[in-house]
């Protein structure tokens, strides 16, 4: 604020950068002249009490934990390095200029410490979002390995008969072979055994390979029942041990509940010449009986082993439905402990699906 005395005699004028502190003046002239109260004056008071308001408002910023940058004045948090305004570096006690570039070269030239906090808070960010990602994969393929396929529950251990059959027939384009016959009296489940075979396996092998699976279903229709068996062939041999009845049975061997991989044990069976050595794998699970059998090759190189897969229901004898036995000779015994006859009994006709449930 500036105070301007106009001189009446000489007509100069003295700037004064405060109120004079007489009310008579003398001019540079040698004229003395008596000086009117200025209106400026009036606000003087009001100045001074404006500027001493500025170090009332930084005591008072200050005591809330802030701090202001001797650079720009800017008022900032007591833990900031960095003046957000102006660059100033604490720290350093000088101003950096900002850094032309990428964000990374920024923070570099402003403060070390400052880049290396930035880059813990992306590595932060990236774990967070591996650790969402692995958790949605995770769960992704718990659900495709563990889904039960084939309608198995505990209503249905086996699976549902409708499921299992399109399955067969749609699916895997296997075909009936001959009609359904009774049940051996040995499995100890009155029904019908139904056999299919991967004619397309057959075919493309020229009749050198083929794979059949059993089915067994009692007189509800329910299934009881499944065998099957495959050679596993030589890995030297295009395609070996792949077949759709042998991926199927390894497959609903784990959907049952079986451990996977299989746990064999060792045993001898046969007398004399007929004697061998095979592994066999047993699982007894909620309403299931499941065994693994694998013997030996061929000795030809051609095949590295023999398995057959047999999950029956909880009250079966698996070994029946796998070797068998009686297949044939029930078809003609009618009586106390057997079955009637294939053509008295609720089952379809060769190369068509069987019904619903």
């Amino acid at each position: 604020m500036r105070f301007e005395l106009p001189c009446p005699a000489c007509g100069q004028t003295t700037i004064l950068a405060a109120p004079p502190q007489t009310s008579i003046w003398t001019c540079a002239c040698g004229a003395e002249y008596e000086l009117e109260p200025p209106a400026s004056t009036a606000t003087g008071p009001a100045v001074v009490a404006e500027s001493a308001a500025v170090p009332a408002a930084a005591a008072e910023t200050a005591s809330a934990g802030k701090k202001s940058c001797p650079e720009c004045g800017a008022f900032l948090p007591d833990a900031n390095v960095l003046c957000t305004e102006c660059g100033f570096n604490f720290r350093r006690g000088s101003k950096v200029p900002l850094a032309a570039g990428s964000e990374s070269a920024t923070l570099a030239s402003l403060d070390p410490e400052l880049l290396a906090t930035e880059e813990r808070r992306k590595q932060r960010i990236k774990l967070a979002v591996m650790g969402v990602l692995v958790l949605v994969v995770g769960a992704g393929l718990y659900w495709a390995f563990t889904a039960k396929d084939y309608g198995i529950s505990g209503r249905h251990p086996m699976g549902k008969t409708a499921v299992l059959t399109q399955h067969f027939t749609g699916n895997m384009r296997l075909v009936m072979d001959g009609t359904p016959r009774p049940a051996p009296a040995a499995f100890g489940i009155p029904g019908t055994v139904a056999t299919y075979k991967d004619a397309v396996l057959e075919k493309e092998t020229n009749g050198r390979f083929l794979q059949t699976m059993a089915v067994a279903y009692d007189a509800s229709h329910e299934i009881c029942g499944v065998s099957g068996t495959f050679q596993v062939l030589s890995s030297a041999i295009p395609g070996g041990g792949i077949s759709r009845i042998s991926n199927f049975l390894k497959d609903y061997w784990e959907e049952v509940g079986a451990p996977v991989p299989p746990v064999f044990q060792r045993r001898t069976t046969g007398e004399g010449i007929f004697q061998h050595q095979e592994e066999v794998a047993e699982f007894t699970g909620p309403g299931v009986h499941a065994v693994w059998q694998r013997s030996g090759s061929d000795g030809m190189g051609l095949i590295s082993s023999i398995d057959t897969i047999t999950v029956a229901r909880g009250n079966a004898n698996p070994a029946a439905l796998a070797a068998g036995d009686g297949l044939e000779e029930d078809v003609n015994a009618v009586g106390a402990g057997t079955v009637a006859p294939a053509a008295a009994l609720p089952a379809p006709a060769a190369g068509t699906e069987l019904p619903p449930e």
